[in-house]
């Protein structure tokens, strides 16, 4: 995106950020002055993943790249209005590639009793998700990337590209690899209220090793990613939507587009039929 794309689409989040119910009018000028102030101070000062953070509603929160708030905002926009409308109550969250936990977040402010358990095989990301939920006994954090069988892997990664690690086998990066069913049962999660999964075009590979635990997932938010994919289409990976104990319908999503031209990604929200 150029400049002039990237100011009207951080206007159109600002926009729609003062549509959100459960923030009053403090919380949301609050929110759009420190995005802003993030962004001209990392204009000026280098960022330091960790270092740097700013208070929201009194409480720190630490973000993920020089871009500050606007991953967040983007978030919030997205999936508040529609994780409200659809999801009345979460006693337990997975969030499968929790990144610096921006997705964690908006779960605990909307479901603050819910437990929360942020999977994200970065061990410098887990830190600042650990840091964004110090205090907060309800976020359990695994430093482990989830996939179609247990072991070792590598993982391609830039601290300053955070968000767009990928599992290859030239990556800088060693991880070790479990699959959701196995997490689920060392862990005792009985029922899974919201699955959340975006791991950079290896969802499919997390829904192989997830066939149990899909049969007790309420909720699935899931990332599709469309171009420059070579692990699945779109059809392949709805296809691991349904078994005979399980049948997830799309009930909401997100188009994320190239400038308005190419659709590059969708995120669904889906459930399931024999549960809900």
């Amino acid at each position: 995106m150029n400049s002039v794309s990237l100011l009207i689409s951080s206007l159109r989040f600002d926009i729609q950020l003062c549509t959100v119910r459960r923030w009053n009018w403090r919380q949301k000028l609050e929110f759009i002055f420190k995005k802003y102030y993030v962004l001209v101070k990392h204009a000026i000062k280098p960022f330091t993943l960790g270092n740097d953070f700013v208070y929201l509603s009194g409480r720190r929160f630490f973000y993920a790249s020089s871009y500050g708030l606007t991953r967040y905002q983007s978030i919030i926009c997205n999936w508040d209005a529609l994780m409200r409308a659809h999801i009345p109550t979460i006693k337990t969250a997975v969030d499968v590639g929790a990144n610096i936990g921006s997705f964690s977040r908006l779960i605990r402010i909307n479901y603050p009793d819910c437990d929360i358990f942020a999977i994200e095989p970065i061990e410098e990301l887990c830190a600042v998700i650990k840091k964004n939920f110090a205090n907060d006994k309800g976020v359990h954090v695994y430093s482990t990337a989830l996939s179609e069988q247990e072991g070792t892997a590598r993982m391609m990664y830039k601290e300053m590209h955070n968000e767009f690690g990928f599992i290859d086998a030239h990556g800088n990066i060693p991880i070790t690899t479990q699959t959701l069913d196995g997490f689920v049962k060392k862990n005792s999660i009985s029922a899974i209220d919201l699955l959340k999964i975006d791991v950079e075009s290896l969802e499919e590979s997390v829904l192989k090793g997830a066939t149990e635990a899909l049969a007790i997932t309420h909720y699935l938010i899931i990332e599709c990613t469309i171009i420059n994919n070579n692990h699945y289409t779109i059809s392949s990976l709805l296809s691991r939507l349904y078994a005979p104990s399980f049948n997830f319908q799309i009930v909401g999503l997100v188009n994320y587009k190239d400038m308005g031209k190419t659709l590059f990604c969708i995120d669904l929200m889906m459930k399931n039929t024999m549960i809900v």
